[in-house]
């Protein structure tokens, strides 16, 4: 079986079962995304697919033991013959990716990580990205919307702040249609942003009573 058979199998198992939006469904759809950017972008593609099906694996919203996770999943791609230095790596990708990371410091990813990363935004905008985070602000009873909001995001802390949906979502996809870094990456972003826009404007318009 090859390499990257082996990991889809392993994140399979892993990332089973309901996640507010970040199950195995959501791999899935960001591993598709990233094999879309990979037809027009030179990189190596094992790594990119690897990092991307174990991007989720040991992220700390979604497993209690993050170090615990961090470790069988090293201890997994180790016994399917990754090297040291591929470990290295698809780490490095993982943990410097998501968008509350470089809130405070913006990381110098790989043209693999920029691919992983591209990939992973590309769920999070569009009308998926909107479901995603409603299923996630239900789940945790978080207001849809509050009009008094103003809030700004500078760090991870105060990204991770409970919040009304509609206002996180909003400035989230105004600040990431900014950060994509490949070229492939930013002409699928830019028609998902604008189904993205259009639909908190006519929410807001709504809320408001304005139409």
């Amino acid at each position: 079986m090859r390499r990257i058979d082996q990991v889809h199998n392993f994140a399979v198992t892993m990332m089973s079962g309901d996640k507010t939006g970040h199950g195995f469904d959501h791999v899935q759809r960001v591993v598709n995304n990233a094999r879309k950017i990979l037809q027009s972008e030179t990189a190596n593609s094992e790594l990119v697919l690897t990092a991307t099906y174990l991007h989720d694996v040991f992220d700390d919203k979604l497993t209690d033991n993050p170090e615990k996770r961090k470790l069988e999943t090293q201890h997994f791609l180790t016994s399917v013959g990754y090297s040291e230095n591929e470990i290295k790596e698809i780490f490095h990708i993982i943990e410097h990716m998501s968008f509350s990371a470089n809130l405070e410091h913006h990381y110098e990813l790989s043209i693999e990580g920029q691919i992983v990363q591209d990939a992973d935004r590309l769920d999070a905008l569009g009308a998926l990205g909107i479901a995603r985070l409603f299923s996630f602000g239900g789940v945790h009873n978080y207001q849809m919307y509050d009009p008094t909001e103003t809030q700004v995001s500078h760090t991870k802390a105060e990204y991770r702040k409970q919040r009304a949906t509609i206002n996180h979502y909003e400035e989230r996809m105004n600040e990431m249609i900014k950060r994509f870094n490949t070229e492939t990456g930013k002409q699928f972003a830019q028609h998902r942003f604008d189904v993205a826009n259009e639909f908190v404007q006519r929410f807001k318009s709504e809320w408001n009573q304005k139409s």
